[in-house]
């Protein structure tokens, strides 16, 4: 920019710059002289309780007139300066205090605490929603009806047994930012009475299964998909959104419950067949229609027969030792449809419960050296009791 315009431009600021010297309309400049150059403070007593006064004075001096021209004429010997300079500064990052002139009725003086660095003391942090959520599943209620009527009641032909889930959610406490829920879930398991029995077990069991698979879905829903999605809400003032979240919640157990359900039956209808097959059939049958079962069924028989005569004083732990492997190498040896038919059968179980009686018994007078391990011996001889799905 050429220099005869830098002039020029300047003479336009100056005039443009000049104070008005109409009186400020601010509720505390009504009293004060007009602001012509800094006779604002010449009006003013030197004593501390006119010291809000001169800073509202100084304060509005800034604005017209800039800090530039306000530090000249205060400190003239310390300040050198330009027009171009005469712009206000920033109030932020005057140091870790700043006096402000108070407003009130004794004019009284207000700090402003900061931090280091300049900025103000960042305020907490507003409390995060939390929800708390106890869920309760009570034993399942056991109803016993004809077959025919269990198959009428739910529209599927041939069937024996059913089970029906029932949840409860309440809300028992609420605020902005807590909020407490009780979920309480129930099951109707319906046998068939023609059922007794090794039959019934079969079908008592299978119908368990449904009761873990509602337990292991109402965590899922119920607890922790809720809670977090409970949680992402604002805050817990309104109902409606906490409404939503309940019902979408039930709504996803509802359909999931539904489909592992149909799952299972698929999966273990062919198991509850052999199971039913093995529960009826006497085990030398058993034995006689699979070379593996009869292996399984000679080395438990062994194992029986040994300790029954053992000194359990003097062990003779390699002896013991011939008769607790063949016990794995054949179990490891038998089907899955064996097993299903062996898990089921009285004659069988009867012998699995007098070598697991044995293993117990054995534990405070065989160590775990010369290669035995009691221990899984005894996980072998039970997995020859039905568990349901995790």
């Amino acid at each position: 920019m050429r220099k005869e315009t830098q002039g020029q431009q300047k003479q336009k600021k100056e005039q443009v710059a000049r104070p008005s010297p109409t009186l400020e309309t601010g509720p505390m400049a009504e009293s004060f002289p007009a602001f012509l150059g800094m006779s604002a403070f010449s009006g003013l007593p030197d004593h501390a309780t006119a010291r809000p006064l001169r800073q509202h004075a100084l304060l509005q001096l800034q604005k017209q007139r800039g800090n530039g021209y306000v530090q000249r004429h205060l400190h003239p010997e310390d300040v050198q300066l330009t027009e171009e300079d005469e712009t206000p500064l920033p109030t932020e990052g005057m140091g870790k205090e700043e006096e402000l002139a108070g407003h009130g009725d004794q004019g009284q003086q207000t700090v402003v605490q900061r931090e280091d660095g300049g900025g103000a003391a960042p305020a907490a942090a507003p409390a995060s929603p939390t929800a708390n959520i106890t869920l309760t599943v009570n034993p399942p209620t056991i109803v016993r009806s004809p077959e025919a009527d269990i198959s009428a009641s739910h529209g599927a032909e041939g069937i024996a047994g059913w089970c029906t889930p029932a949840y409860n959610v309440n809300v028992i406490s609420r605020t902005a930012t807590t909020i407490g829920l009780t979920v309480t879930l129930s099951f109707t398991i319906e046998l068939a009475s023609e059922y007794t029995g090794d039959r019934l077990s079969v079908l008592s069991d299978h119908e368990n299964g449904h009761v873990r698979i509602g337990e292991r879905l109402a965590r899922q829903h119920f607890v922790t998909d809720l809670q977090a999605n409970l949680q992402a809400l604002p805050n817990f003032l309104a109902v409606p959104p906490i409404q939503a979240q309940i019902v979408g919640a039930a709504n996803a157990f509802t359909t999931d419950e539904g489909i592992e359900s149909r799952d299972y039956d698929t999966a273990d209808y062919p198991r509850m067949r052999e199971a039913y097959f093995g529960a009826r059939t006497p085990l030398a049958d058993l034995a006689a229609a699979s070379a593996p079962i009869q292996r399984m069924i000679d080395a438990l028989q062994a194992f029986n027969s040994y300790v029954t005569n053992m000194d359990a004083l003097d062990t003779d732990e390699s002896a013991l030792e011939n008769v607790t492997h063949p016990i794995i190498q054949a179990r490891t040896a038998l089907s899955q449809v064996d097993v299903s038919r062996l898990q089921y059968n009285p004659e069988f179980k009867t012998l699995v419960a007098t070598s697991q009686n044995f293993v117990n018994g054995m534990k405070d007078h065989v160590s775990e050296t010369g290669g035995i391990n009691l221990n899984e011996i005894e996980m072998t001889l039970a997995t020859f009791t039905w568990g349901p799905p995790g």
